[in-house]
């Protein structure tokens, strides 16, 4: 596999915000995201045998695989959470199909819409590949990306699945600017219209610790 990283941290969003794990980070990226600051660039290579004896040595519960954009190695992704029993988090640009994660495996999907480029790089047919517990994330730098992922809830939040969780999470430069009392009002709102779907706020707490 091709990977940036490993190293064990604490989980910096949703859903389990400020749990330990291991972090995955596989190399290559299909978007160039404006915000993005994460250099996808392959640092090694790595065998799936070798890596599952490094999360076999963990004593961590949880695993994040996230990138660059992990799907670009859905294949070998798929082989290890096979092989290997972790509660496993995947973090997806939204831009490739989900596959099918293998049964009795505790897998949950991180979907992040990429909201630049009006919505180009988003299968939204990857609404119907998620699940209760499963995430819809939306990273906003401004009223009207927030508004535009706003639109995306408001236009498919009946046809996904129950328990699916839509979460708005502010760039680390619009935290930095203070002005965030509106956008937890709009979520707040936000929640009010909305029948079978739960809405949050978060920021990147890993960011704010200043850790991976």
């Amino acid at each position: 596999m091709n990977l940036i990283e490993i190293t064990e941290t604490i989980h910096g969003e949703a859903p389990f915000q400020g749990s330990p794990c291991l972090l995955v980070r596989l190399a290559g990226c299909n978007i160039s995201c404006p915000y993005c600051d994460t250099n996808s660039d392959e640092k090694f290579k790595m065998s799936i045998d070798k890596l599952i004896q490094v999360l076999e040595g963990t004593k961590l519960k949880d695993v994040l695989i996230t990138g660059g954009e992990p799907l670009l190695q859905s294949e070998e992704v798929i082989s290890l959470i096979e092989q290997c029993t972790k509660r496993y988090v995947i973090e997806t640009n939204g831009s490739i199909i989900i596959p099918d994660m293998p049964l009795g495996r505790q897998v949950t999907i991180v979907l992040d819409c990429k909201l630049h480029d009006n919505l180009e790089h988003f299968n939204i047919l990857n609404l119907k590949r998620i699940n209760s517990g499963d995430i819809v994330k939306f990273v906003f730098w401004d009223s009207q990306s927030f508004e535009l992922g706003r639109d995306v809830i408001l236009g498919n939040h009946m046809d996904v699945a129950q328990g699916v969780k839509w979460v708005f999470s502010p760039t680390y430069n619009l935290i930095a600017k203070g002005k965030l009392k509106q956008y937890v009002e709009d979520v707040i709102d936000l929640q009010k219209k909305l029948k079978h779907t739960e809405t949050y706020f978060q920021v990147q707490i890993h960011k704010l610790l200043g850790v991976k």
